[in-house]
């Protein structure tokens, strides 16, 4: 279990097919879009350089494969999402920040250790102490700055949840442990006081562990801040990937009442969260999900520019 880092199974080409990808993106022909674009016909501009490596102790641990071209990997059979995140990374590289996908859970769990001090955290569902984290059900994003400095991590896990729910899973607390009844610790509580936690079922990812240096907090002279591009290039390359139902995540009251859900992306928000875990405290949060339809209509809106959208639901 703790070597997550195998690549038996993973379903990404070799880094040799993938190098001509910003050449030309070709959307596969078995789907039904059979659009080939290039990302300099949609205004993204090829890098001038390559990215610079790895600044820390844990160079030779990453994956080096840029996002576009490990994105082109999966095959993804819808152009606006591709698009969206082809968009998304230019924006992330005008403010000198290269992103990288990866799949090493126990890299995560170091990088998270080293930035702790900067309120970086990692809680119980993207640990690889507490769950079998492969590339099949999971991925984090790591984005680096000019020197090769971490300065940005994001990461999502897919649940399989044909026959439950997020309340249900949510409170047996198996959204957080293999086996809660085992790994749970004294005062672990998840409470799912909203009607939305059982709506989400079907196959769901959870978007979170986000962390951002404090250099690179605030937003750019745009209004987006790093964070709002890192949620959305997240889900959509889980979409692409696993073609799945619901996207949702746990949002701090506070940072509700600042309009966070809104400038996500999220369209519908509900109160009603109360989450105690030993490393975090007691926290309350809102829950924020997506639908299918809604996170297409996200990712055509980030093409056309738009990072900010009003909410549907907004329970009391």
């Amino acid at each position: 279990m703790h070597n997550n880092s195998s690549k038996q199974g993973r379903r990404f080409a070799p880094v040799h097919a993938r190098v001509q990808v910003w050449e030309s993106f070709r959307i596969p022909s078995s789907s039904s879009v059979t659009t080939t674009f290039e990302p300099l016909a949609m205004g993204i501009q090829m890098p001038q350089s390559p990215a610079p490596a790895f600044a820390d102790d844990t160079n030779s641990k990453f994956e080096n494969v840029r996002l576009p071209d490990w994105f082109a990997a999966v095959n993804p059979s819808n152009e606006v999402l591709a698009r969206a995140v082809l968009k998304l990374d230019q924006m992330a590289r005008d403010r000198g920040v290269w992103l990288y996908p990866q799949t090493d859970f126990w890299l995560l769990k170091k990088v998270v250790a080293q930035h702790r001090s900067m309120q970086a955290g990692l809680t119980p569902q993207c640990d690889p102490e507490f769950n079998l984290l492969t590339p099949e059900n999971s991925f984090w994003i790591v984005g680096r700055d000019e020197s090769g400095r971490v300065v940005t991590t994001q990461a999502t896990r897919l649940f399989d949840w044909s026959t439950t729910n997020l309340k249900v899973e949510a409170e047996s607390l198996r959204f957080f442990y293999a086996d809660p009844g085992r790994q749970a610790r004294d005062g672990d509580e998840l409470i799912m006081d909203c009607e939305g936690a059982r709506r989400i079922t079907g196959r769901c990812i959870q978007a979170g562990t986000v962390w951002v240096h404090p250099d690179r907090r605030g937003a750019d002279a745009d209004g987006v801040n790093l964070s709002q591009i890192l949620a959305r290039i997240t889900r959509f390359s889980a979409r692409s990937r696993w073609d799945h139902d619901f996207t949702f995540s746990f949002v701090r009251n506070r940072l509700i009442e600042s309009g966070l859900a809104e400038r996500f992306g999220y369209p519908n928000v509900e109160p009603g969260i109360s989450l105690k875990l030993p490393d975090f405290g007691v926290v309350h949060c809102h829950l924020v999900w997506m639908n299918r339809d809604e996170l297409i209509e996200d990712a055509r809106l980030t093409v056309e520019g738009i990072l900010r959208r009003p909410l549907a639901v907004r329970a009391a």
